[in-house]
């Protein structure tokens, strides 16, 4: 192999490298401990850019604090920082504590009529019990800016 072709593969494989590692860093992780009931749970505020149509969220495991056959579901949705809904709410179990099964959904940008995709602003991810009783912890992953592409809320 040629010195040109050495480095030509290295270049390569270096941006090759850089593309995968933005596209994990585009995932925020999150943890919520979900200690009370009617009470919601913001994360720390998120950039979300210009024509980015969807969120996606991952629960990857919901941990009980005390009784563990009750059901492990968590609500979630998006808002923005002032505190408005911008996407429908969906709830997220822990899939039967399969790990390597994460529960995820993607939501569009539109609440109630209201079309919050074509412009960028700081988002928050919101979570609160569901009809389940409060005391378990939520961790996961989101990108609030998952794309343009949506296949249903």
């Amino acid at each position: 192999m040629g010195r040109n072709s050495k480095r030509t593969l290295l270049g390569t494989i270096a941006l090759v490298m850089l593309f995968a590692l933005t596209a994990y860093a585009a995932d925020i992780t999150f943890r919520f401990h979900i200690a009370d009931e009617g009470v919601g749970y913001n994360s720390t505020a998120a950039h979300k850019e210009a024509y980015q149509y969807v969120v996606n969220i991952i629960v990857d495991d919901i941990s009980r604090d005390s009784v563990l056959y009750q059901k492990k579901s968590v609500n979630m949705l998006v808002i923005d920082i002032a505190g408005t809904q911008v996407t429908n709410n969906v709830e997220l179990s822990s899939h039967d504590q399969l790990p390597q099964f994460p529960s995820s959904a993607t939501l569009n940008y539109i609440f109630k009529g209201n079309y919050y995709a074509w412009k960028s602003m700081n988002v928050m991810l919101r979570a609160n019990a569901t009809g389940t009783n409060a005391g378990f912890t939520v961790t996961g992953r989101w990108n609030p800016n998952a794309g343009t592409a949506y296949s249903g809320q």
